[in-house]
């Protein structure tokens, strides 16, 4: 029952995932989704219940209520896993209009990276956690091309920068 809960709620992530469309129609289909995972945890309880036997009836109250734990469970573990790549994505979505920058008008790079940072620069230490985000996605691109080493040599000392002002503070 665990495992199954564990794939209903899989499979209604990718499912609520693929829903598109009007907010009335994604609500709509979100519980309808979310009704037809569960159904067949449901029915299996309904499969194994006992008809006539009722020392049995806590037994399988039991595994409904794992299939309905394990699926609660994936469904938020899930829900804040794609909250968390989502910000990512987010907070790099300014950097890949700068890296196109840098590619094609580096002066104008540098001055919409320094207008960029300067708006977050009031808001803490969110610039310096956004260039570290953008920094290690374009490491882990590991290309060689030039506009991509340019870019890197200015997060590494936009970063290096940052955190020597944020230590003598």
């Amino acid at each position: 029952m665990a495992f199954g809960g564990l794939v209903c709620g899989l499979i209604a992530l990718v499912l609520s995932a693929s829903v598109r469309g009007r907010f009335a129609k994604q609500l709509f289909l979100h519980r309808l989704i979310d009704g037809f995972s569960v159904f067949p945890g449901i029915a299996l309880f309904l499969w194994l219940a006992p008809m006539g036997d009722p020392s049995r009836s806590l037994e399988s109250f039991q595994l409904l209520g794992l299939f309905m734990l394990t699926y609660t469970g994936t469904r938020i573990i899930a829900h804040k896993w794609t909250k968390v790549r989502s910000a990512n994505r987010e907070q790099t979505l300014p950097f890949k209009h700068w890296l196109e920058l840098v590619r094609t008008d580096p002066p104008t790079a540098h001055g919409f990276l320094k207008a960029y940072l300067a708006d977050r620069g009031d808001r803490g230490d969110r610039a310096l956690m956004d260039l570290r985000v953008v920094y290690g996605d374009l490491e882990r691109r590991r290309s060689e091309e030039r506009y991509i080493l340019v870019a890197l040599d200015q997060l590494r000392a936009e970063i290096a920068r940052r955190q020597d002002h944020a230590i003598s503070n």
